[in-house]
């Protein structure tokens, strides 16, 4: 029998996962390019509600990137036995050049500034379950880094 209390663990690897290096977008990791996204629209973080597929400031390019995400809430919803109608909103927000934290932010990692990325899942009772990662990044260059893959198109570049 699935409990909504379940849903702090599908925050936790939802939160995780999108910090992982895994999470790329055009070949490149995501999360420097939604902070170079952050630093082109002047803002210090970005938002993704999944069930929705929106995004704060929103931009063409990530779609892929949500629909990944949103297929992956599902699937763990589903391995847990949670229905999906008791998952109302799950808001990924990642903040940049947040407070660093000793215990999370490696010291000048790269001399990349701290990222915080949260997770919060809004269950049909309005309950708020809640997870956190932490990174290092910086806006993303291409001259600076490899690509993971080669693309047919440099658009994304």
């Amino acid at each position: 029998m699935a409990r909504r209390k379940e849903l702090v663990n599908v925050a936790y690897g939802l939160a995780h996962s999108f910090n992982s290096r895994n999470n790329d977008v055009g070949g490149y990791w995501g999360i420097g390019r939604l902070y170079r996204l952050a630093v082109k629209q002047a803002v210090k973080s970005v938002q993704i509600e999944l069930v929705t597929k929106r995004m704060y400031p929103s931009n063409p390019e990530f779609e892929p990137m949500i629909q990944k995400y949103q297929t992956l809430l599902f699937s763990m919803l589903s391995k847990l036995h949670i229905p999906q109608d008791w998952v109302k909103f799950v808001w990924i927000r990642v903040e940049f050049e947040s407070e660093f934290k000793a215990e999370y932010h490696f010291y000048r990692s790269a001399l990349a500034k701290p990222t915080t990325i949260k997770c919060e899942i809004v269950d049909d009772y309005g309950r708020q379950h809640v997870a956190f990662a932490y990174s290092n990044s910086r806006p993303h260059d291409p001259k600076k880094e490899l690509r993971r893959y080669q693309q047919h198109s440099e658009s994304n570049v």
